[in-house]
């Protein structure tokens, strides 16, 4: 199943351009990130489908991308490929907290999706980590308790790692459209409610002045992740500021409740076991992934309502 930190990282950076922006500035502290840029044109930067059908395989991984070369470097194969197309292949995995198994995990995407399916082009995996655990980057050797001549056996592809704790300053946050700022603040700062407060409360007024209210789908899918990481202590207060004073002008859940009728199920014509019912459908549709507005309209309950689930 899909995580909900893979859900609202693919729905921001599927977008060619955002993935872009991400990459050049997090490139400003990574030089080995930035020779790879120099070496491509990130103008055609085209998405790869993560699903895709092979003799009945599935790909999983949370993007891919190819890229082409950089027009003056297509010389270097030489002269038989000045005109080829010559494609790197990007494969992007979020992880929120150090996984021991994500070199496995990359080199089966990168068979299927780049040896296989693309007919096996030269790639480049980023690791994309926003947790707060020490996780080192993968430039050791594979097999460091071999001797020295194994060290030599090597990734199938070039592997980057993008610290998004340490890759963005808040200052450059101003830089990004406001879908990426916001998925960049709550990444950077999921695991801490305080600073989450002080930074994300700006970014998502950015981005509702920017949608005009009528895009919540990244709030939510935003929200359900931050459920899920913040701690205990932080989840609540911080779940009520958002939910209320930002999104509805509301100082708190209660207020929202009693302007909305919410307080009283009555109030909406329904008895207290149709409201019971109500509430558990809206909470399924929820987690299938369906949208507020939608649940309202099967459920009767208020879009207010709906996001205090």
């Amino acid at each position: 199943m899909r995580r909900p930190h893979d859900i609202f990282f693919k729905s921001v950076f599927q977008d060619p351009k955002r993935t872009t922006a991400l990459l050049r500035a997090a490139a400003k502290k990574n030089p080995s990130l930035q020779e790879f840029i120099n070496a491509v044109n990130l103008d055609t930067l085209q998405e790869i489908p993560a699903a895709y059908a092979e003799s009945g395989e599935t790909g999983a991984a949370d993007l891919a991308f190819t890229v082409s070369i950089r027009e003056n470097d297509r010389s270097i194969a030489g002269e038989q490929r000045k005109d080829a197309e010559l494609l790197v292949g990007i494969i992007e995995e979020h992880k929120s907290s150090p996984d021991k198994n994500v070199i496995q995990q990359l080199i089966r995407y990168w068979y299927k999706l780049m040896f296989r399916k693309m007919q096996n082009i030269p790639t480049v995996a980023i690791i994309i980590y926003n947790g707060t655990s020490s996780w080192k980057s993968f430039e050791k050797a594979m097999f460091p308790d071999y001797p020295a001549y194994f060290h030599r056996i090597g990734l199938p592809f070039i592997c980057e790692f993008i610290n998004v704790g340490s890759s963005f300053d808040t200052e450059e946050l101003a830089s990004f459209d406001p879908q990426t700022a916001i998925a960049i603040v709550a990444m950077k700062y999921a695991f801490d409610g305080t600073a989450l407060e002080a930074h994300f409360v700006p970014a998502l007024r950015a981005f509702l002045e920017a949608n005009k209210g009528t895009n919540t789908t990244l709030v939510e899918e935003i929200m359900v992740y931050l459920k899920s990481s913040l701690k205990k202590e932080d989840k609540e207060h911080f779940m009520d500021l958002i939910s209320t004073k930002e999104a509805y002008g509301y100082e708190t859940i209660a207020d929202a409740e009693y302007a909305e009728g919410l307080n009283d199920g009555l109030s909406q014509g329904k008895t207290e076991g149709e409201l019971h019912k109500a509430r558990a459908m809206a909470k399924a549709m929820l987690v299938d992934g369906i949208s507020v507005k939608r649940i309202a309209t099967y459920s009767g309950l208020s879009e207010a309502e709906i996001l205090t689930l």
